[in-house]
């Protein structure tokens, strides 16, 4: 079993986008972002951030491309681990600003070949809508228009 400081009284993962938890870059995390948390609490599941993409940092000084591939081989090889240790990932939960740009929908392309490289199964895709107070997994509203294409 991997050391982890995840909770595992249901050794079950769900995936969070970095804005789910801190708000988008131009706010503060707001009541969705508890929600999201109480249900996963409520599930039994440890929440896994993923690191914030390339395109919400600043440049770097020497024009390098950003790490965001190498950061998510990390992320996606740790949820490997865990899934060999017995683990479970129950899916992704992103915010609908985390695909309003390009360069976000490119950002959650890569995440998902990630996760397809590294044999890792995203079952179910979320996406909180903008002005949303609470989290229901099983509500339509919430179902990314993704999911059916991630879980074939």
């Amino acid at each position: 079993m991997p050391e982890t400081d995840v909770d595992r009284r249901g050794y079950g993962i769900v995936l969070v986008s970095h804005s789910v938890l801190n708000g988008s870059i131009v706010g503060a995390a707001d009541p969705v972002s508890a929600a999201v948390v109480a249900w996963a609490d409520a599930a039994g599941l440890g929440v896994y951030q993923l690191p914030v993409p390339d395109h919400l940092l600043p440049a770097a000084p020497d024009g390098s491309p950003g790490e965001d591939r190498a950061n998510l081989e990390f992320v996606f090889g740790q949820l490997a681990s865990y899934r060999a240790g017995g683990y479970t990932v129950a899916g992704l939960v992103l915010r609908i600003a985390d695909e309003r740009s390009a360069a976000g929908r490119a950002f959650v392309d890569l995440v998902l070949q990630v996760a397809r490289d590294t044999g890792v199964d995203l079952p179910r895709l979320w996406r909180l809508p903008r002005g949303a107070r609470s989290f229901d997994p099983e509500a339509d509203r919430f179902r990314h228009p993704r999911t059916l294409a991630v879980a074939s």
